[in-house]
């Protein structure tokens, strides 16, 4: 299903051949993000990754690099996360070595011109605004603050502050990528119509990229602050704002990406709220009309996780509507769920799996996602197997170590809401 090659610089390759597919995607993966920054450097991740965009020796602009991948009608775009930062060209698999050599031109000789610099601050900046009031978008942002601690390296924000990127200096991004953009935390992805014929264009391309072999490891490594739960009580974290809508976050802390009982999490998450049949759903929207969406969504990092359960709610509802989730907690935690909810959340789990994954930027990630954070490859059959797996005993056990009531963290984006309010409903 996938071929692993490691290269001198020690980069990995992972290539993902797709029957059939005549597209390829190629994905550059980097343990570079928010939770390995400095506080005076927040956002620095993120503003890198829209530099490498900028220009570089070969192509200075924007447009001179924009224009050769437009004319080729491809897909491409970059993303930061927390943990890893991501590049990505999707197009024509006639095309795949254009793909890799701009890819590496963008890593080895992006040139981080000082105007192009500065313009790119404003733009990140008002990116910043636009998150900030976008109640339904900030939300996670402040529901994460919420589970992990506002100054914490997963509590911060991933694009950092207006401070923070104001004062950031090409200096300061060039010390950054000589200690993040090393081969030995890099991953390269390359999934469609691939084969192995693939490895000597990846090695031509990214060779010259340092690394060190000595540097890898097959189990993860932290190289940053890692997160433990200390948590003794409901916490709180609230914005309030002149809104038509209050935001919900309401959850607790969850499971790491190595926890070999994520499945488990999965499954009570789709039966919890994760679908249009899901418990919350049915009562909370269908019911008693309380709100237009609500779902509820693991998120898994290295170390750490969280569950959270996410609604728009008017004012006078939100109080209400947190009693509600509760109940479907305390019934989960008292009785567990039914066999056929069981059954309907694998087929469900299984069937969104097989429709994404037709895709091959979402293999792509699939795949690269796993040889970065985990240091494991499983196939997605493998997936399935460990949902198939999941029995009612562990979906009821799952759900009474993580519904904790003095592990709960409740946030808040729109009109005031009272937290006695809300402490009243927490019951379970």
């Amino acid at each position: 299903m996938f071929i692993k090659h490691i290269l001198p610089n020690a980069v990995r390759l992972v290539l993902v051949p797709m029957k059939d597919s005549q597209s390829v995607t190629a994905l550059v993966l980097v343990k570079a993000g928010s939770r390995y920054e400095k506080p005076e450097t927040g956002g620095i991740s993120h503003f890198i990754e829209h530099m490498m965009f900028k220009g570089t020796k070969r192509f200075p602009t924007t447009l001179d690099l924009t224009r050769i991948l437009d004319g080729v009608g491809a897909d491409f775009n970059a993303y930061t996360a927390k943990d890893h930062t991501g590049y990505y060209i999707k197009l024509s698999a006639t095309k795949i070595e254009l793909a890799l050599d701009l890819l590496s031109e963008m890593f080895l000789n992006s040139t981080f011109d000082q105007a192009a610099l500065d313009r790119e601050r404003g733009v990140i900046i008002e990116e910043i605004k636009m998150y900030e009031d976008t109640p339904n978008m900030h939300i996670y942002d402040v529901f994460e603050s919420a589970i992990y601690g506002k100054t914490t390296h997963l509590g911060r924000n991933i694009a950092g502050t207006k401070e923070t990127v104001s004062s950031l200096s090409r200096a300061d991004m060039m010390n950054y990528i000589a200690s993040r953009y090393q081969g030995d935390q890099m991953v390269i992805v390359l999934a469609g119509k691939v084969d192995e014929n693939t490895i000597p264009i990846v090695e031509k391309y990214f060779s010259p990229i340092s690394g060190n072999l000595e540097k890898l490891s097959t189990v993860p490594k932290f190289d940053f602050e890692t997160f433990s739960v200390s948590q003794t009580k409901p916490s709180f974290q609230i914005e309030t704002r002149k809104t038509e809508q209050v935001q919900l976050g309401f959850g607790f802390p969850g499971l790491s990406l190595l926890d070999p009982r994520l499945g488990s999490l999965r499954v009570l998450s789709v039966i919890l709220g994760g679908s249009m049949s899901s418990r919350l759903f049915i009562n909370v929207r269908e019911k008693m009309g309380f709100c237009y969406f609500i779902r509820s969504e693991p998120e898994s990092y290295q170390d750490a996780g969280s569950f959270g359960i996410f609604a728009g709610l008017d004012q006078k509802n939100v109080a209400r509507a947190v009693g509600a989730i509760s109940k479907e907690l305390k019934d989960i935690k008292e009785h567990g769920v039914q066999a056929e909810e069981l059954s309907r959340a694998k087929e469900y789990i299984e069937g969104k799996m097989t429709l994404r994954l037709e895709n091959t930027s979402s293999v792509a990630s699939f795949f690269g996602d796993q040889e970065l954070l985990e240091n494991r490859m499983s196939t997605p059959s493998e997936r399935l197997a460990e949902i198939r797996a999941v029995t009612l005993e562990d979906v009821r056990a799952i759900a009474q170590e993580i519904f904790v009531r003095s592990r709960t963290n409740i946030a808040l984006v729109g009109k005031k809401v009272s937290k006695a309010d809300l402490m009243g409903g927490l019951d379970f």
